[in-house]
């Protein structure tokens, strides 16, 4: 289990990286939904500025999937999430739902419609 900190910066600056680690095996003139080339975007992102943005990103790869938070339990957006992933799946908590959690087990309350001994 991998537990990490994601924020929506990080998912800025990391994103060519990513898109290049994902698209490693495509060959560069792979057109992707008829647009543009896997070559072509990744040149893009790769030359984003450290002050870019969602929206730079979303206007290069054509939307905003690669830098989009949504915490798995409230389906909030906030700016940062911790992800517990695996090989199968990933999970996404906001720091609202992680407090509240801690908050169940500091009170004992994780199980609220019974009592704990």
């Amino acid at each position: 289990m991998i537990t990490s900190l994601h924020t929506t910066r990080s998912m800025i600056t990391t994103v060519a990286k990513r898109w290049d680690s994902q698209y490693a095996s495509y060959p560069a003139n792979h057109v992707l939904r008829g647009r543009k080339t896997v070559g072509e975007i990744s040149t893009a992102l790769n030359e984003l500025s450290e002050s870019a943005t969602v929206e730079d990103v979303a206007s290069i790869i054509g939307n905003t999937s690669w830098t989009h938070l949504k915490c798995s339990r409230c389906n909030e957006e906030p700016g940062a999430v911790v992800v517990l992933s695996n090989d199968a799946s990933e999970f996404k908590l906001c720091q609202k739902c992680v407090e509240e959690i801690r908050w169940m087990f500091s009170t004992e309350k994780a199980f609220p419609d019974t009592e704990v001994e």
